[in-house]
Parts: structure tokens; sequence; C-alpha cells
């Protein structure tokens, strides 16, 4: 039970991801027909819904996998990847925002990237050296 309270932001930003990447699988035209996913599309439009949701899947696994052994480098690797899908994600939404689509969902993307932060701070595996 300590192993999971001490790596509860990890876990909520990893079921986080996969559950937006599993949404995406099951529901893979949603990127094309919502007004809201403009940006996206058109940044995106080399690959599907279905692929899209797939990259959040796979590397959300990995991460697990990462945090469940104690991979450190893959653990710091994929958090980033991760962020950087989450910044992404956020700044397209924001980008459509801007453009006369409402929605709000480039700020759930930047509170989750934001909160994501923390896994860094409350991590003992990464030392910041000559900040003390």
């Amino acid at each position: 039970m300590k192993f999971i309270k001490d790596r509860i932001l990890s876990f909520t930003f990893i079921f986080g991801s996969l559950a937006y990447g599993l949404y995406h699988f099951f529901n893979q035209t949603i990127i094309e027909q919502s007004d809201a996913y403009t940006v996206t599309n058109e940044l995106f439009t080399f690959i599907s819904g279905k692929t899209f949701g797939l990259i959040f899947i796979i590397v959300s696994l990995l991460k697990l996998y990462a945090v469940i052994c104690n991979r450190v480098q893959m653990k710091l690797t994929l958090y980033f990847i991760l962020l950087c899908l989450w910044i992404i994600l956020g700044a397209c939404f924001f980008i459509s925002f801007l453009e006369g689509y409402l929605n709000a969902a480039w700020i759930y993307c930047f509170t989750i990237s934001a909160f994501s932060t923390g896994i860094l701070s409350n991590s003992q595996d990464v030392k910041v050296r000559g900040l003390d």
C-alpha cells in the first residue's frame, strides 16, 4: 500500500492518460467530427483517431511498467513524452478556442500538465544538485 501511496501522482497521471487514449481508441471519429479538435486534426492528419489513442495507451502502459519495476530513466523519459503530448494537445485546443470553436479542453490539458509536475517534485529518483 505504501508503494501506491508514494506514487499516487504517477498512477493518477498514467491512468488518466490511459483513459484518454482508450476514449480515442474506441471513439476514433471524434477527432474528425468535433470542432474542438480542428487544429489537432490538422496537426495529426497523418494518423487516425485510433492511432492517436494508441499513442497515449502505449506510452501510458510503458510508464506503468516503468513505475512498477522502478526503471528510473524509463520513468523520466516516458513522463516527459506524456507531458509533451498533453501540452501539444492543450495548445491545439487553445488555438481552436481562439479560432472560435468554444471548448474548455485546453484548460483541462494544461491543468493536467501542471499537476503532473508534482511527480518530479515528489520523486525520490530525481535529485537536483547545487540547489540546496
